[in-house]
């Protein structure tokens, strides 16, 4: 279920029992919202796009992605298919995503079998910053999870008993990892039509 970062803020000052802002400042809630968004893994993240935009040219290994919006690290990059004459999608096993001034693009390890061949790109996106009017569709429990650890790592012993954080903090990382191995079953990719690229 997705949510803005208003409504991740309050969740997690909910769960602090800190409406009041007397543990950690309303800053802080939002600095540890946007870094549990930016370390939420790629692999959880979907659905996954898929771009066939990209056609082979003979004798060309590298290709320009700046056409695939959306698109602009090398890390999103999951997995590439090329087509064959018999309609199957054949794996790449062998590829780069280079940046050069900030355009990716895409190199073969050898040169595509002919020119015409579409290049399947499998990508995830990239997050975006948690601000208070922005909406992320990233799994809130995962987030709330993670983001609890965070603020944890960084409370007051004068307030709270320093045993109680340390077991705080095995809990919440406990949820998040059982939450992330339940989100792994649920998002697998379903399986294509491949078979063996010949070399």
């Amino acid at each position: 279920m997705s949510m803005t970062g208003a409504q991740l803020v309050t969740e997690l000052k909910n769960r602090r029992s800190d409406i009041g802002g007397l543990k950690h400042a309303h800053a802080r809630y939002l600095e540890v919202a946007n870094q549990a968004i930016r370390e939420y893994p790629l692999m959880l993240r979907g659905p996954l796009i898929i771009d066939t935009s990209i056609l082979t040219t003979e004798g060309v290994r590298r290709y320009d992605l700046s056409t695939v919006v959306g698109l602009t690290g090398a890390e999103q990059v999951r997995r590439l298919w090329m087509d064959d004459d018999d309609g199957n999608d054949v794996p790449i096993g062998r590829w780069e995503i280079q940046s050069s001034g900030g355009i990716l693009a895409l190199v073969l390890d050898e040169d595509p079998p002919e020119a015409g061949r579409t290049i399947t790109i499998e990508w995830s996106c990239r997050p975006t910053e948690v601000t208070e009017v922005t909406q992320t569709d990233l799994d809130r429990d995962w987030l709330c999870a993670k983001a609890m650890s965070l603020l944890l790592l960084e409370a007051d012993p004068s307030i709270e008993e320093p045993a109680y954080i340390t077991n705080q903090i095995m809990l919440w990382d406990q949820l998040r990892q059982g939450r992330e191995a339940e989100l792994l079953r649920q998002n697998r990719a379903p399986a294509r039509k491949v078979r063996t690229w010949a070399r």
